[in-house]
């Protein structure tokens, strides 16, 4: 048996989903993950909203849907977990992989640059490792290019970069 990862859910998670299960009854939109988004935007702070997903992969999914039609081509870096290329074919569209950087390990824009084509609509960076150094160069790019930017930022969620 071979085994990918490992739950790490202690004694207080258990009860509390034991008790909205049993109790409350609603496991996706119910007042308690309405309480969490709530949270989550008091964390993130200004005008921007939490809405919560199943996954990471739904959350992608969901973003590129918005912004894309079936059929577009969506950048992203080469190295980054598979869920990248699912929620993009996911939304009908197709994954472009491109190099990365050595010195960071993210989506190397100069390399993106050459594989835009017409069907080219967005762009999805990932910040490997809470990795967000290019965050402005991407935005700068993708506004240059008349690209949509959707950012894979579960790895740096909570993190600070250049002073934010």
């Amino acid at each position: 048996m071979i085994r990918l990862s490992k739950s790490v859910v202690g004694k207080a998670e258990s009860e509390t989903v034991a008790h909205i299960i049993e109790d409350v009854g609603y496991l996706g939109m119910g007042a308690t993950v309405g309480e969490f988004e709530h949270q989550l935007e008091q964390y993130i702070g200004g005008d921007r909203r939490a809405i919560c997903v199943n996954s990471g992969t739904a959350a992608l999914h969901l973003a590129l849907q918005a912004v894309t039609k079936p059929g577009d081509e969506v950048l992203v870096p080469s190295f980054t977990f598979v869920a990248s290329y699912q929620a993009i074919t996911a939304a009908g569209c197709k994954p472009v992989s491109c190099d990365i950087r050595p010195d960071t390990l993210t989506l190397d824009l100069e390399d993106a640059e050459r594989r835009i084509t017409p069907r080219t609509t967005a762009m999805m960076p990932v910040y490997y490792a809470s990795n967000c150094r290019l965050e402005e160069q991407y935005q700068v790019f993708a506004r240059e290019h008349g690209l949509r930017l959707v950012e894979d930022a579960a790895h740096s969620f909570g993190c600070t970069c250049q002073g934010r």
